[in-house]
């Protein structure tokens, strides 16, 4: 995955998480987990929505339409302002971004318009190649991969993150996740600057495997569907 570090935070950034975020399970629990601490406001659209439940359902063995529905209707409920609506009037503004996510950038430049001077918006990709940066910078907005903007919030307020992070992790139960499994998570869902980072919060004793040994608890974690972000409430 392409990295585009972002700048340091001077204050709580607002975030469009596009599809390519929202699809793996462990990396979109990572993410609400974050804006469930209050360290950034998460957002996305109906046709975000769309698009990372329809490509689930023909990625994931274990999706169905009843969970993708529940899973859904648990971050509406959790997040009820995240959905952007009225955003399509601002299509023109973002010709230069690739066709197909453009409606991402509108989304994201509708955000602009409504938090705080000053306030950074962010669009969290995986695809930053569709997402030109001098496109972006005409209309105030930044795009940033998963791995640079969760490292970005922990530099920004670690007393926030780390323990939301670990409360993450011990909410997470089929199966449990010792603090090494974890970090293995961190890693395969292409978040390695991130568990380079929480590292060091790492006891040797807890576990003495290596993180890069991919076991199969491990790798079942990580194919599950998991919505931890509602004080445990699981979306399967």
């Amino acid at each position: 995955m392409a990295a585009r570090p972002l700048a340091p935070l001077v204050g709580s950034p607002s975030a469009i998480l596009d599809a390519n975020v929202l699809i793996a399970p462990f990396l979109r629990d990572v993410m609400l987990s974050l804006a469930d601490a209050g360290l950034y406001r998460a957002h996305w659209t109906d046709e975000i929505t769309s698009e990372w439940t329809r490509n689930a359902l023909a990625k994931w063995p274990g999706a169905t339409a009843v969970k993708l529905r529940r899973t859904v209707e648990v971050m509406r409920t959790h997040f009820p302002d995240a959905c952007v609506h009225s955003y399509e009037r601002h299509l023109p503004r973002v010709d230069r971004v690739d066709a197909k996510d453009r409606h991402v950038a509108a989304a994201a430049l509708e955000v602009v318009g409504r938090v705080p001077a000053g306030s950074v918006t962010v669009i969290v990709t995986a695809n930053l190649k569709d997402f030109p940066e001098p496109a972006l910078a005409d209309v105030g907005v930044v795009a940033a991969d998963p791995d640079s903007f969760v490292l970005a919030l922990l530099s920004f307020a670690p007393e926030v993150g780390v323990p939301a992070l670990e409360r993450h992790r011990t909410r997470l139960k089929h199966p449990p996740l010792t603090p090494v499994n974890y970090l293995d998570l961190l890693l395969r869902s292409g978040l390695v600057g991130t568990a380079r980072a929480l590292a060091d919060g790492v006891h040797p004793n807890d576990d003495a495997r290596d993180p890069a040994d991919h076991d199969a608890s491990t790798s079942a974690a990580q194919d599950r569907e998991c919505d931890s972000t509602t004080g445990g409430a699981q979306a399967d």
